[in-house]
């Protein structure tokens, strides 16, 4: 698989197709709070890590709803419909062939961890990865943290290690620890916000495949 021994995957747009679920949660909470609902395409305009900034963006006055609020609302609400997801098609057949292709892979997400592990489990992935790092909370604060314990803890080589991820933050994230980056556009933002960060991007599991050969 090239030169790659290592892929560290973003769970939430990348393997996991939650983007309608997750914007319809967030126009619930909008409209409770009388806020003009997102189209899909203002949603991966303004969506963001950390999240405080996503709901700014969309109208929520934070300073008289605190964020914590928000996001535990957002996160219980969340999981209760997770069945309502599926991974994005080939996803299965991707783990599998970079399996078999002997090159080990690990999940890096700002999900809080148990959460995660719940999640996995639910879909029966969680044998899938090596190694699995979620957050300590719900604030969906950013992976660099994360990123940084997950590397350490199982020594990988960085400059044979790709993160591949749906947003800017992942890019960023991968920029920081010194690894590559591959970008899917399927995902939570737009093709042009993850254009701004001038890593590849691909559209679907089958030219993320070709990407890596």
């Amino acid at each position: 698989m090239g030169s790659y021994t290592s892929v560290v995957w973003d769970w939430n747009g990348t393997l996991l197709d939650d983007v309608e679920l997750s914007l319809d949660i967030v126009n619930e909470i909008l409209s409770e709070q009388g806020i003009t609902a997102l189209t899909a395409n203002r949603y991966k305009e303004i969506f963001d890590i950390p999240a405080s900034v996503c709901w700014k963006r969309a109208g929520v006055d934070l300073q008289k709803i605190p964020f914590e609020a928000v996001s535990l609302e957002f996160c219980a609400r969340f999981e209760k419909r997770i069945h309502r997801a599926e991974l994005f098609p080939g996803v299965r057949h991707v783990l599998h062939t970079i399996r078999h292709r002997r090159v080990a892979q690990f999940l890096l997400s700002s999900t809080e961890h148990n959460t995660l592990m719940r999640m996995l489990t639910a879909f029966q992935l969680q044998e899938a990865f090596d190694g699995i790092q979620g957050m300590a909370n719900t604030l969906a604060l950013g992976k660099l943290g994360g990123g940084r314990l997950l590397l350490d803890a199982y020594d990988l080589e960085r400059r044979r290690t790709v993160f591949i991820g749906d947003t800017t933050h992942d890019a960023e994230v991968a920029s920081a620890l010194g690894v590559s980056c591959i970008l899917l556009s399927t995902g939570h933002q737009s093709r042009g916000r993850l254009a701004e960060a001038h890593y590849p991007i691909v559209d679907s599991c089958e030219e993320l495949l070709q990407a890596l050969a």
